[in-house]
């Protein structure tokens, strides 16, 4: 636990432990997540069972939306000047609308690149608490995924204490990007989750889910090239211009870092401040390629280096190596209980999906101490440990929603996520990226964001998909940078660790001044179990 730490936050000077949902649960709130990057492997090669073909083969887009060089400005002329439309909140709210909390929807084209393109329409949620300065600048989050909901994982469970806790007088603004959430449209793929849950029964897949999704979407007039990251940005410049701000904050996590740096590039007059958390930059080529072998090392170093930890698992490397190689060979079973029905299942890990566990439970802070003893646990056979650490290990799932004897509901919308990685994996030959087809984004985006706007750049040091390492990579082209580590962090420091809200208000209040860091060094390590 985070020792108490005195600042100038004024509002709560200790951890608080929010009903927030973890980062790595992107639509559930994520510690995280989130909405984290989520990146994972689908069925086979995104689609069918092994050996089993596409019940229809990729569908060439219409001329105009195939792969070609375009600029920044292609992307994001002004096609149709924004507009905002006040209005009751798209999602449940757990504060009263109307006082705190209003909310309305961005209306913006779908494809800027395109004179006729169509509108569609963003759901916003602006908290403006009544102890906040009339001229307030407001901090605008973006959320990761891609394709993760902010209004249902960050907006939907504040009430007015969680919010005056966790943001004090400042003003915040929360909306779901393109295709994501509440958006319309909303590029989600239950053929994906419906397959997958499917494969988890034994059950024959037909057909390709990742193709049936892709055709469903553009049949029905969707135009995947303006889901991209350039156009996110846009969609942020023009939320600030819809709601009359010259200059805002900006916060990103996840792959919402990867889009600050966007705006942050594309448009610098309008951001007066900015903080990246789980950095996620532009310049990485990543895709599904996770490093679950690197993120699981750093995991077993730290222990070793762990005096008690040390003491007390001195064979976790060797028993790791040897449970790893068990489990290739013969899948470890073990019986888990669904806690709503109580229903008894049977949970069997290969090599692959012990990786997928030890990696998804380091997106949680929570979860980290105990990893080793699960290591531990699991070699020695003992199962009833294994139970009360897994969870099914899969990113893209709402776990809020999970059920075992029904599809789980997507946690990120899996059109979105498709759309977004393949136009910027520019390596991809991901066969799930061939069935999307989409533009590549201009090289530019690819390359390092340099800026001297205000930052702050905050890691956990156990974070298994977002490595301390990019952040580093980011800051070196950030020449007014402030670097931030959490040693018992996984994937996402804002609403984690109070400490980390205790910088971002007072960065916010005064960007000038060099951000006051100090209270993360008094976040004590991972106090393994």
């Amino acid at each position: 636990m985070e020792e108490p730490v005195s600042l100038s936050f004024p509002y709560q000077n200790k951890r608080h432990q929010s009903k927030l949902p973890k980062h790595r649960r992107v639509a559930s709130m994520f510690i995280l997540s989130s909405f984290c990057i989520v990146l994972l492997l689908m069925l086979q090669a995104c689609g069918g069972t092994s050996g089993q073909k596409s019940a229809s083969q990729p569908q060439e887009q219409p001329t105009d939306a195939a792969p070609k060089a375009v600029s920044m400005t292609d992307l994001i002329h002004d096609a149709a000047p924004p507009q905002f439309e006040k209005g009751p909140c798209a999602f449940k709210a757990s504060m009263e609308e109307g006082k705190t909390l209003k909310c309305g929807a961005l209306i913006v084209p779908e494809n800027r690149s395109k004179k006729d393109s169509k509108m569609i329409k963003l759901p916003v949620a602006i908290f403006k608490p009544a102890s906040a300065p009339a001229d307030a600048i407001p901090s605008i989050r973006m959320d990761g995924g891609p394709g993760g909901s902010s209004l249902k994982g960050q907006a939907a469970p504040l009430t007015e204490e969680l919010y005056d806790k966790l943001y004090g007088d400042q003003v915040w603004i929360m909306f779901d990007q393109r295709g994501t959430g509440y958006a319309e449209p909303y590029l989600g793929c239950p053929e994906v989750m419906q397959a997958k849950y499917a494969a988890m029964q034994g059950q024959e897949v037909q057909g390709d889910p990742q193709q049936q999704c892709h055709d469903r979407l553009v049949q029905s007039g969707v135009d995947l090239n303006g889901y991209n990251t350039i156009q996110n940005a846009a969609d942020v410049r023009d939320l600030a211009q819809a709601l009359g701000y010259k200059q805002v904050n900006l916060y990103g996590v996840s792959y919402g870092s990867r889009l600050t740096l966007s705006v942050m590039r594309l448009f610098p007059d309008m951001v007066r401040s900015a903080i990246i958390d789980g950095v996620y930059p532009t310049q990485i080529e990543h895709g599904d390629d996770v490093d679950r072998d690197g993120a699981i090392e750093r995991l077993i170093k730290s222990c070793e280096q762990n005096e008690a930890c040390a003491h007390k698992y001195p064979q976790l490397r060797q028993h790791y190596d040897e449970l790893l190689s068990m489990a290739q060979k013969k899948p470890l079973s073990f019986q888990d209980t669904d806690p709503e029905t109580q229903k008894t299942y049977q949970v069997s890990l290969d090599g692959t999906s012990l990786k997928d566990q030890l990696f998804q439970d380091m997106y949680s802070p929570d979860k980290i101490p105990g990893l080793p003893l699960w290591i531990e646990q699991l070699h020695a056979g003992n199962t009833t440990t294994a139970a009360k650490y897994y969870e099914m290990p899969d990113q893209m799932i709402d776990e809020s929603e999970v059920r075992f004897d029904e599809a789980p509901q997507e946690a990120v919308a899996t059109g979105v996520y498709s759309s977004i990685e393949c136009s910027e994996d520019l390596k991809s030959v991901q066969p799930r990226c061939k069935i999307w087809n989409v533009e590549k984004v201009p090289a530019e985006q690819k390359q390092p964001v340099s800026s001297s706007i205000p930052t702050v750049v905050m890691n956990g040091a156990f974070d298994p998909v977002t490595p301390p390492a990019w952040g580093e990579m980011a800051a070196k082209t950030l020449s007014n940078s402030t670097s931030v580590e959490f040693a018992p962090g996984g994937h996402g420091a804002l609403n984690t660790f109070m400490c980390a809200n205790q910088i971002a208000y007072n960065f916010y209040k005064d960007p000038g001044q060099k951000p006051d860091t100090s209270c993360a060094t008094q976040v004590p390590p991972v106090q393994f179990s």
